[in-house]
């Protein structure tokens, strides 16, 4: 494994444009903090999806027992 450290961040978007151009297959693991900075809302904090669609809702044990109010909570989360 490669490791780059950038002093700024011109150059590190730079080298991943050239790294990701030159690439078969191309993969990223990223954190929340980067889909709330892109205005993704993420679903813990306090304006969170969480606090609009409770987490149960998501489960299968929730979809098992009501798979009507499953696709009617999924519909309007997606």
């Amino acid at each position: 494994m490669v490791v780059h450290r950038f002093e700024d961040a011109d150059s590190a978007a730079n080298m991943c444009l050239d790294l990701f151009k030159d690439a078969g297959l191309s993969l990223a693991l990223t954190g929340a903090g980067v889909s709330t900075d892109s205005g993704v809302p993420d679903f813990r904090s306090k304006d969170g999806l969480w606090s609009k669609y409770p987490s149960d809702v998501m489960s299968r044990e929730f979809f098992d027992a009501n798979p009507a109010k499953f696709y009617k909570v999924h519909q309007e989360f997606l």
